[in-house]
């Protein structure tokens, strides 16, 4: 993060930073020459200080080369008196530094390594009508250049993983989601901090979770050890994969024909069928696939496995199949007649069954087939 709102003057150099960096940056001190922790102060202003004191502000200074920088800060100056007393307490334990009379406009601490630093003021005046005193912490960062960070590539997954269905399918889908990188003028990578603006995940550092359908946009942050951030963002992509549930009514048992397949979805649903999705079912996909004839023995005794398929608004598909078992076990009605026929020269005569019908029936219609027994023939000799 570049810092860009609030100009210091320090001997020839100006810097600049921006009040909502002060804010974040001054939630630390350094421990040691390189490193941070928290603070007890959530800004950097002063502790206790009078109107008439005015302590120094800010300091953020550029990193060389050596991740270091000379550290020259402004000294507290009193608006309507003089000052009688002065110290400083150097971070990291350095103790304590007593200035004397006359006190410095300015201090020379000499090079600081990166980091943010803050340093303590003791300051006392003798303005009327009674001395005053104050204590203020003075912020100071060293390296003003932010980390470059790379975000891991986006994530497409589906909320099935074989893209079948096998059980109940849940609204949201578990997402692994990797970590960016990131490297830095003077932080060791290691040492760099990482944060995302997932709602997804209650770990800050890890945007892993559970993640709805869609593409949520993912946004990291790195930090690096002098308070400078950079981010990224990332797609994560939860696409629907998984077909719909459709099932078939009941097996059909009839007698002669099969009916017509189901053209409409609610002529399915009135004859005992369903299907469900959990995200949106497109019940204008339903549709009768093919009818699969097994076990036929005559056009009226065979079994149908009949097929149908729905979708979802994704375009997952999904089948299933009645079974009409047709079983034609009546029996038809033989109706005979007499008739009269003249033999051949040679004593014989052929006789087509058909002849003999008179109107037999089946409960089923259709063509039928006829046979005679000629031993239940009998003939006459007309002289």
């Amino acid at each position: 993060m570049k810092f860009k709102s609030l100009s210091v003057l320090l001997l020839t150099s100006v810097l600049t930073i921006s009040a909502a960096t002060i804010s974040m940056l001054s939630k630390y001190t350094a421990t040691t020459v390189s490193k941070q922790n928290a603070g007890s102060h959530s800004k950097n202003s002063n502790v206790l200080v009078p109107e008439s004191i005015n302590c120094p502000g800010p300091i953020v200074l550029t990193a060389d080369v050596n991740c270091m920088a000379e550290v020259i800060v402004q000294t507290p100056v009193s608006t309507c008196g003089n000052i009688t007393f002065m110290s400083y307490t150097l971070p990291n334990g350095g103790g304590t530094v007593v200035l004397s009379s006359p006190y410095p406009t300015s201090i020379n601490l000499w090079l600081w390594a990166y980091g943010i630093y803050e340093l303590a003021w003791t300051v006392n005046d003798n303005c009327p009508p009674l001395p005053t005193s104050a204590t203020c912490l003075q912020l100071i960062v060293i390296d003003d250049e932010e980390p470059v960070i790379s975000c891991p590539d986006d994530i497409s997954v589906g909320n099935s993983e074989d893209g079948r269905r096998s059980g109940n399918r849940m609204m949201f889908t578990p997402v692994t989601v990797g970590q960016p990188t990131a490297t830095d003028n003077c932080t060791p990578d290691p040492d760099i901090t990482f944060t995302h603006d997932s709602p997804y995940s209650t770990d800050p550092n890890d945007a892993s979770g559970d993640y709805p359908l869609g593409t949520t946009v993912v946004c990291w942050t790195a930090t690096d050890m002098s308070g400078n951030t950079a981010s990224c963002c990332m797609n994560i992509t939860v696409f629907d994969n998984t077909p719909p549930a459709i099932s078939c009514p009941d097996t059909l048992t009839v007698p002669c024909v099969a009916p017509s397949p189901f053209q409409y979805y609610a002529q399915f649903l009135t004859a005992g069928g369903s299907a469900t999705d959990e995200t949106e079912l497109d019940t204008s996909s339903f549709m009768f696939v093919i009818d699969s004839i097994s076990n036929m023995t005559c056009p009226n005794k065979k079994t149908i496995k009949r097929f149908y398929k729905i979708g979802d608004t994704s375009g997952n598909m999904d089948t299933c199949f009645q079974v009409i078992i047709v079983n034609d076990n009546i029996a038809p009605t033989a109706l005979c007649k007499d008739i009269t026929v003249n033999l051949e020269p040679n004593g014989m005569v052929t006789i087509d069954a058909e002849e003999l019908d008179n109107g037999s029936t089946d409960n089923c219609g259709g063509a039928l087939t006829f046979s005679t027994n000629g031993n239940l023939f009998f003939w006459f000799v007309m002289m």
